[in-house]
């Protein structure tokens, strides 16, 4: 069995435990740079002593007086995208996501478009609201769906290949807007 890398080798999940928190879907952080790092790209967790969580709302919340943790599920699917990122010409999200079938894909595609719709309203352009964490991904996903999963006759009447890259344009001017 492989040892999973842990976001934080400074602090085990039986230090964590020691500490007092004992919920095992956490992985702890004790590093407040770390746990930084890690809060754009997830959900962290302040962690105390009497076994109950609160989460990091803002940068600003951070003390670095506390233990900090992430969900294991979480960290998973980042090391994953991580592990995939570095090869261009595989991408066994869309592999599966084809295998599936074309209602499959029909419904994958409007889950995509769905989180499309909250990151430009109530999502706040907040890429953590997107399937694949990114905006440029996720409107990729979604190209490659469109053209590789349907015929020109299967092809949603819902959403085109121009609507799909006006999304690309909206949610990167949504993003650029936040950080103003």
């Amino acid at each position: 069995m492989n040892k999973m890398e842990m976001p934080d080798n400074s602090v085990s999940i039986k230090g964590m435990f020691e500490f007092g928190y004992t919920y095992g879907g956490i992985l702890p952080i004790s590093s407040q740079k770390i746990a930084l790092e890690l809060f754009d790209k997830m959900e962290v967790f302040e962690l105390n002593h009497n076994g109950s969580e609160r989460l990091i709302e803002s940068e600003n919340n951070f003390d670095g007086f506390h233990i900090y943790g992430v969900r294991k599920a979480d960290w998973e699917k980042y090391l994953q995208k991580k592990t995939n990122s570095e090869s261009e010409t595989y991408n066994p999200d869309l592999q599966t996501i084809l295998q599936g079938g074309k209602k499959f894909c029909y419904m994958f595609l409007d889950r995509l478009r769905s989180d499309c719709n909250y990151f430009l309203g109530c999502g706040n352009a907040n890429e953590k609201s997107l399937w694949t964490g990114d905006v440029n991904q996720q409107i990729h996903m979604m190209e490659d769906i469109y053209t590789t999963a349907f015929t020109d006759e299967e092809k949603p009447q819902w959403i085109s290949l121009e609507q799909i890259r006006e999304y690309r344009v909206k949610m990167l001017e949504a993003l650029k807007n936040k950080t103003k």
